[in-house]
C-alpha cells in the first residue's frame, strides 16, 4: 500500500531556518510514488502561504483535520517542533524531526526519542526504509518508551504526573 506521511508544522516564525527548504521538502515528498501526504499547519492560525500549493502534487492541506486523527492515519510523522510529536510517540508511530529546517534547539535533538533528519536525503531514505517494511526494533521502541517516561511522565508511576508533582510540592512545603 501507500506510505502515509503527515507533516506537522510549527509556525514559520518559530525557528524555521528557510521556509523555501521546508516547502521544497514537502513538494519532494508529495511527488514520491505511492506516498500519500497530508500537511497540517500549526493549529493556531498558520497558513500554508509560505509555499506554492499548486506544486504539492496529491498532498492535501489538512488544516481542518484533527491532529490525533492524522497521527492515527499516518505511517510517518515529520515535524519541525510541534508538540503533537509526543502524541505520535505514545502511539508508537515513526516520527522524524526535520532538524535541517529548525534553527532552535528542541528536546528531540539528541535522537533518543525521534529520528533526527539532518538533510532532505534523510527524509527520502527514511521513507524508503518504511516502504521496505523496516519496523523499529523492539529495543528502540523500549528506548522511546523510557524517554517518554523520563521526559514527559517525569518518571511518575503509571504516568500520573499531576499526582507526582503534587506530592513533591507538598513534601517541599512541609
Amino acid at each position: 500500500g501507500r506510505i502515509r506521511v503527515v507533516f506537522m508544522l510549527s509556525k514559520i516564525n518559530y525557528g524555521i531556518i528557510d521556509p523555501k527548504v521546508l516547502a521544497q521538502t514537502i513538494i519532494d515528498v508529495s511527488h514520491i510514488p505511492d506516498v500519500a501526504v497530508a500537511i497540517k499547519p500549526h493549529t493556531r492560525g498558520m497558513k500554508l502561504d509560505f509555499m506554492e500549493l499548486d506544486r504539492i502534487g496529491n498532498a492535501i492541506d489538512a488544516w481542518n483535520t484533527p491532529s490525533p486523527l492524522l497521527v492515527e492515519w499516518a505511517d510517518l510523522i515529520l515535524f519541525t517542533g510541534s508538540g503533537i510529536a509526543f502524541h505520535a510517540m505514545f502511539m508508537n508511530k515513526r516520527v522524524g524531526l526535520l532538524r535541517y529546517c529548525q534553527e532552535l534547539e528542541t528536546i528531540f535533538d539528541s535522537g533518543e526519542s525521534v529520528e533526527v533528519l539532518n538533510a532532505p536525503e534523510d527524509v527520502t531514505t527514511l521513507i524508503a526504509k518504511i516502504r521496505s517494511g523496516e519496523k523499529l526494533a523492539e529495543t528502540r521502541e523500549q528506548e522511546i518508551r523510557e524517554w517518554l517516561k523520563a521526559n514527559v511522565e517525569s518518571g511518575a508511576p503509571g504516568g500520573d504526573v499531576v499526582t507526582h508533582y503534587k506530592m513533591r510540592i507538598q513534601n517541599d512545603l512541609s
